[in-house]
């Protein structure tokens, strides 16, 4: 049995708590008879309809991008990893065709609102290709907005960054901006507990059920 309010969910229309609304309202049917119990039970094999159509719970798929460097948004990808894996997805915290790297995609709606709260304190990391040679001046400034800042040795134009929560690219390109340096690259090649390890570019790989069970165990 489950409850009818994950199941509405896990069709992918709605959360669990705007599932609860839909029942309430009375524009759930089980098996024909209208619910507007909250907290009902359902059999996995019911027959649930939303205004009379019925709807089938989506089996729940987590796919980790490599996104290429050819400045090409997120979104031009999404059709083809779509395709590969036959699920309707959705990118989570994606950022523009500046940024390449690690991109979670997910038919997961609860997964989904949970990692794009800002107030989720998930790290990230970056490998960041600058046009100059940075200070030791210059770092320290940076470590005040980061959560922390390497350089890589034997060159101090390439750098690793880690920031904790959501950080929007604008934000990024700004501290640097601040600064007088241009930034020519941005890789992002952790996202949480996911790195990018064998992934090349351009690939896509299904998450494994540890890693989704990290993913959901993060708190704000």
């Amino acid at each position: 049995m489950i409850r009818l309010n994950k199941y509405i969910a896990d069709t992918g229309i709605c959360t669990r708590r705007e599932a609860d609304k839909l029942i309430a309202n009375g524009d759930i049917e089980v098996n024909g008879q209208k619910v507007k119990k909250l907290g009902a039970l359902v059999k996995s094999d019911a027959k649930v309809a939303y205004k009379g159509k019925i709807i089938l719970r989506k089996q729940s798929m987590y796919i980790l991008f490599n996104k290429p460097s050819e400045q090409q948004p997120a979104v031009h990808y999404l059709k083809k990893i779509e395709e590969q894996f036959s699920q309707t997805l959705q990118p989570i915290s994606c950022f523009s065709d500046l940024v390449s790297g690690l991109i979670l995609f997910t038919n997961d709606r609860q997964l989904s609102q949970k990692l794009s709260n800002k107030k989720l304190q998930i790290q990230n990391k970056y490998k960041l290709e600058l046009s100059k040679e940075i200070t030791n001046e210059q770092l320290s400034k940076l470590t005040v907005f980061f959560y922390s800042v390497k350089v890589v040795q034997n060159t101090s134009s390439t750098i690793f960054i880690c920031t904790r929560g959501l950080v929007q690219e604008n934000e990024l390109f700004k501290q640097f901006e601040e600064l007088s340096i241009e930034v020519l690259s941005i890789d992002r090649i952790e996202y949480g507990p996911l790195k990018k390890g064998a992934l090349s570019r351009g690939n896509a790989r299904e998450l494994q059920l540890r890693e989704v069970g990290f993913l959901k165990m993060l708190k704000g």
